[in-house]
C-alpha cells in the first residue's frame, strides 16, 4: 500500500497571502474529474490531480481561510480567480 502526503499552499492574489495545508492519500482513491472521468489513484501524478481537482472543485475543502480573508474589501473570488495552488511538496510512504 502507498500513500502520498502533498504539501501545498494556497495564494491568495488580492491579499498576498498564503495558507499552507497538508493532505494524505491513499493508493486505490478513486474520484471523478472535472470532465466526469473516473480516476484511480495509481501514483504521486494521480494524487497531485487529485489535490487540484479539490482546489478547482471548492477550495475550502483543502484549507481553512483564515477570518482577515473573509474580511478582506477585496471581496475574494474563490473559483480560483484570485487564488492560486502551488504544490510545495510530495512524500511518498510505502508500507505493507
Amino acid at each position: 500500500m502507498t500513500d502520498y502526503i502533498i504539501k501545498y499552499s494556497i495564494y491568495f492574489k488580492k491579499t498576498e497571502l498564503y495558507q499552507k495545508g497538508e493532505i494524505e492519500i491513499e493508493d486505490g482513491v478513486t474520484f471523478r474529474d472535472i470532465e466526469g472521468r473516473t480516476i484511480i489513484i495509481v501514483d504521486s501524478d494521480d494524487a497531485i490531480n487529485y489535490v487540484r481537482y479539490l482546489y478547482k472543485k471548492d477550495i475550502t475543502k483543502l484549507i481553512k481561510v483564515p477570518q482577515e480573508i473573509w474580511d478582506d474589501k477585496a471581496n475574494i473570488d474563490f473559483t480560483n480567480k484570485d487564488t492560486k495552488l502551488v504544490i510545495d511538496s510530495v512524500l511518498i510512504n510505502k508500507w505493507w
